[in-house]
C-alpha cells in the first residue's frame, strides 16, 4: 500500500495558546475526534499523535481556560491548533472532568504509565519517594526506624534497581540511589512517566526494573506562581513555591524554592526513640529555556539541596556530642547542573539532533550510634554526556536513533574508618530502530556497546513490541539486558541503623569494594490493556507479568547471624516474578475507582540458608483507590492497601526478649483526603495517613540496650507511626494576559 494512503491513519500535530500575538505550546491539552472517546494528550512540547478512525474528519482540541477549536481533517497528515482565551464557565467544567490523572501511554511500545500533577495532589505527596501512594505498582517503605528515609520498590526489586531521570537525563544514582528521592519535592513535578521493564538504550544500560522519568513544571507554561504550605501532626512543616516568567518571546525562566522542618519530637510507641528525626531541608532550583525560530532550542538548570537531621534516642535532642546516647546524624549537600540542546532540521522532516549533559556533586555524612564516630562518609562527582541523532528512512514508518554517550563517576567513601575509592569511566555507542505499521504494530529494537574501565566492554540489547490487532486491545512485549555497579553503602544505608558487623566476603582489590562484580540481569515482560466505555463513562483493564533474572548480583545476607550482615557476589539463582491486574472505571459521573491485585515472588540464593524468599517483601497486595469530585469542586480521595505477610530474617540466636517471628502479619493501611478548590486557583485540603492506626510492634530490636550487639533498627516491614493528620493549602496563579 502506498505510503501516502497509510499515513492517513495517523494525524500528528501541535496545540498552542495564542495571547496578544504570542504563541506557546500547551502541555496536557485534550485532542480527539468529535463524537468518539478516542482522545490523547499533548506532550511537554504541545505535540500529539492520534489514530484517524475510518469515516472521521472533525478533530477538536480543548484546554482549560481556552476556547475549544475544531478542524476538518481531509488528506493532510498534520494539523496545528491555536487556542485563544475563553471565559466560558461550561467549557472549563467539561475539560476538567475528561482529563485523566493517570493512565497508560497508549502509543508507547514500552509499558509506560503517565502520572500527572493532578494525581500527585490526591495524597500527602511531599517528595518523589512519597509520590506513589495512589499507585499499586510501587511499594514505598521506610528503610529503618530512626532516619525517616523511604525507598520505593518496583517489580519486587529495591529502589536502586530503578533508573531515575529528569527529562530523560540521569539524575539519581550513585550515592543518591536511596537518599536522593527525598531531595525532589513532589509539588515541583509536572508529570512522571513510569516505564516497567527495560527502557530505551538511548537512556543508558542501567534500567533493571524500570525507569522513573519526572518532568518539572516548565518555565514557559501558563502558570505564573504555584505555592504550597503543608503541616502534619508529627511536627513536619513544608513550604514550596514555583515562579515562572517569560523574559521575552524566546527566553523563559523559573525559580523553585522548598523548605522542610521537623519541629516535633514524635515517639508514638513510647520506646524512647524518635519516630522521625528533627532537622531542616532547603532546596533551590532554576531552569532557563530558549526556544528559537530556526529549529534550535535549549534548556539548562541548576539545583542546590542541603539536609541535616538528628534522630535516635529522644535524649539525643538535648545531648552533647560526647554524651553516651544512641544518635542518628545525617547531613547531605547536593549540587546539580544540567543542560539539553536540540536542533530540528527544517528542510528534513523527522531529522533532529540533541545533546544532553549533566554534572552532580553529592556529599553525604551518616553517623549511627555514638556521636563523632562518622560511620559513613561519601563524596561523589559525576559527569554525563549523551549525543543523539534521529532521522527517518524514507518514511516516518521507519525511524532510527544513533548516538554516543560518556559517563564519569568518581566516588570516595569511608566506612568505619576504611576508605573505598572508585573511578568509573564509561564511553558508549548506541543505535535504535523503530518500525510503525498503521498504528497497529510498532517495534523498537536497540543495541548499545559500552566500555567500562573496570569491567570491560559489554553489549546491551533491548526489544519492545506493541500490537493492537483490534481497536482498544493492546499487547506489549519487552525483553532486555541491564548492568549496574552496586553502591554497597549508599544502596543499603538504612541497614547502618544497627550494631551488625558488615562483612564483605570478596577479595579482589581490582574491583569496587574489594571484589564485587558488576550486576547483570535480564528483564522480560508481557502486558495486555483494554480501553472501554460503558454508559458514556471510560474505563480500562490491564494485566501484566514481568520476570527479572540476575546473572550476577550483590547479595545482602541477613540470616548468617543477628550480629552480622554479609555481602557477597551471587552464587546461584536470584529472580523476581511480578504480576498485576488492574481495573480503572468511572463508576458514576465524577467517581473514579482503581482496583488492583499484585503478586510478587522474589527469591535469592543465600550462603546461609540457600534459595529463599527475599525478606521484607509482601507476596500479595490488594489495592483500592476511589476519588470523587462534586460539581462545586469538593474532592474526596481514599486509598486502602492490604499486604500479606513478609519473610523476616532469623533472630532465634538473640536473647528471648529480642527474638522476632519468622514472618510478619498481614495488615491493612488506609489514607483519606478531602479538598476544596476555587476555580483551580486556590485549594485547601486535609487528610489522614494510616487512618486505621496500624503500627509495627517493637520495630527496634533490643531497644533498651542500643549499644548491645543485638540492637537493630533496620528490620522494618510495616508502618512505624500511627494516624498522621495533615493539612495544606495550594495556590496556582496563571500568567496575566497581555493586551
Amino acid at each position: 500500500m502506498p505510503f501516502g494512503l497509510r499515513a492517513q491513519s495517523t494525524i500528528k500535530g501541535k496545540v498552542n495558546s495564542v495571547e496578544n500575538g504570542k504563541t506557546q505550546a500547551i502541555t496536557g491539552a485534550v485532542v480527539g475526534w468529535v463524537g468518539t472517546t478516542n482522545t490523547v494528550f499533548t506532550d511537554e512540547k504541545g505535540n500529539f499523535s492520534i489514530q484517524k478512525p475510518t469515516g472521521q474528519h472533525m478533530l477538536y482540541a480543548v484546554f482549560l481556560g481556552l476556547r475549544a477549536d475544531t478542524i476538518h481533517v481531509g488528506k493532510q497528515t498534520s494539523v496545528t491548533f491555536n487556542l485563544k482565551l475563553d471565559d466560558l464557565e461550561l467549557d472549563e467544567v467539561v475539560v476538567r472532568d475528561r482529563q485523566n490523572a493517570t493512565g497508560i501511554k497508549k502509543r508507547d511500545p514500552a509499558l509506560t504509565q503517565l502520572i500527572t500533577a493532578k494525581e500527585l495532589t490526591k495524597a500527602a505527596c511531599c517528595n518523589l519517594s512519597e509520590s506513589f501512594e495512589t499507585n499499586p505498582a510501587i511499594d514505598a517503605s521506610f528503610t529503618d526506624a530512626v532516619t525517616g528515609t523511604r525507598q520505593i520498590r518496583l517489580l519486587g526489586l529495591d529502589g536502586p534497581y530503578s533508573y531515575y531521570t529528569r527529562g530523560n537525563i540521569p539524575t539519581l544514582g550513585g550515592l543518591a540511589s536511596v537518599l536522593g528521592l527525598q531531595l525532589i519535592p513532589g509539588n515541583w513535578i509536572q508529570s512522571i512517566q513510569l516505564t516497567k521493564g527495560s527502557g530505551s538504550v538511548v537512556n543508558g544500560f542501567e534500567s533493571v526494573a524500570g525507569q522513573v522519568n519526572y518532568e518539572l513544571r516548565a518555565p514557559d507554561g501558563r502558570e505564573m506562581l504555584f505555592g504550597q504550605l503543608y503541616g502534619n501532626a508529627s511536627g513536619r512543616l513544608e513550604q514550596s513555591a514555583v515562579y515562572n516568567v517569560d523574559l521575552n518571546e524566546k527566553w523563559s525562566t523559573n525559580l523553585f524554592a522548598y523548605g522542610r522542618q521537623q519541629v516535633g519530637a514524635p515517639d508514638f510507641n513510647n520506646d524512647g526513640f524518635l519516630d522521625m528525626p528533627q532537622g531542616n531541608m532547603w532546596i533551590g532550583h532554576s531552569t532557563w529555556k530558549f526556544e528559537g525560530s530556526n529549529g534550535f532550542e535549549s534548556q539548562f538548570g541548576v539545583k542546590y539541596a542541603t539536609n541535616e537531621q538528628t534522630g535516635g534516642e529522644v535524649l539525643a535532642l538535648n545531648a552533647e556530642k560526647n554524651d553516651s546516647v544512641w544518635q542518628a546524624l545525617m547531613a547531605t549537600q547536593r549540587i546539580e547542573l544540567w543542560q539539553k540542546t536540540g536542533y530540528v532540521f527544517k528542510n528534513k522532516p523527522g531529522r533532529s539532533m540533541g545533546l544532553q549533559m549533566a554534572y552532580t556533586y553529592h556529599d553525604q555524612l551518616a553517623d549511627f550510634g555514638l556521636p563523632l564516630d562518622e560511620t559513613y562518609t561519601g563524596i561523589e562527582n559525576m559527569f554525563y554526556a549523551n549525543l543523539i541523532f534521529q532521522d527517518v528512512i524514507k518514511t516516518t514508518d521507519h525511524t532510527y536513533k544513533v548516538g554516543l554517550s560518556y559517563k564519569l563517576q568518581n566516588i570516595e567513601e569511608r566506612f568505619m574508618g576504611t576508605p573505598f575509592l572508585r573511578n568509573e569511566q564509561i564511553p558508549g555507542v548506541f543505535g535504535e530502530y523503530t518500525y510503525l505499521f498503521e498504528e497497529k504494530l510498532s517495534v523498537v529494537g536497540g543495541l548499545r556497546y559500552d566500555v567500562h574501565n573496570i569491567y570491560g566492554g559489554f553489549f546491551t540489547p533491548r526489544l519492545h513490541i506493541r500490537l493492537e490487532p483490534v481497536n482498544n486491545h493492546t499487547f506489549r512485549f519487552n525483553v532486555g539486558k541491564a548492568y549496574r555497579t552496586a553502591n554497597l553503602f549508599a544502596d543499603h544505608i538504612g541497614s547502618m541503623a544497627s550494631n551488625r558487623v558488615w562483612q564483605l566476603q570478596a577479595a579482589d582489590t581490582t574491583l569496587p569494594y574489594n571484589g564485587l562484580r558488576q550486576e547483570q540481569s535480564i528483564n522480560a515482560g508481557i502486558s495486555y490493556s483494554y480501553s472501554f466505555e460503558i454508559d458514556f463513562r471510560p474505563g480500562s483493564i490491564s494485566a501484566e507479568y514481568f520476570y527479572t533474572g540476575f546473572q550476577n548480583q550483590l547479595v545482602k545476607d541477613w540470616d548468617a547471624g543477628t550480629d552480622v550482615l554479609n555481602f557477597y557476589n551471587l552464587n546461584g539463582q536470584s529472580f523476581a516474578h511480578s504480576a498485576q491486574i488492574q481495573l480503572d472505571y468511572e463508576v458514576i459521573q465524577r467517581l473514579n475507582m482503581r482496583i488492583a491485585y499484585r503478586f510478587v515472588d522474589a527469591k535469592t540464593t543465600y550462603k546461609s540458608i540457600g534459595l529463599q524468599a527475599q525478606p521484607f517483601i509482601a507476596k500479595h497486595r490488594f489495592f483500592v483507590n476511589a476519588g470523587y469530585t462534586t460539581k462545586n469542586a469538593w474532592k474526596f480521595d481514599a486509598t486502602v492497601n492490604w499486604l500479606s505477610s513478609q519473610r523476616l530474617p532469623n533472630t532465634q540466636s538473640n536473647a528471648l526478649q529480642n527474638q522476632r517471628e519468622n514472618s510478619s502479619p498481614a495488615f491493612v493501611t488506609a489514607n483519606f483526603q478531602i479538598a476544596k478548590e476555587w476555580r483551580e486557583k486556590f485549594e485547601v485540603h486535609i487528610g489522614v495517613e494510616n487512618a486505621f492506626g496500624y503500627r509495627q510492634n517493637n520495630p527496634i530490636v533490643s531497644v533498651e540496650s542500643p549499644f548491645s550487639a543485638e540492637f537493630d533498627a533496620s528490620m522494618i516491614w510495616g508502618p512505624i507511626m500511627g494516624q498522621i493528620i495533615y493539612a495544606g493549602i495550594r495556590v496556582n496563579l496563571l500568567k496575566p494576559v497581555k493586551h
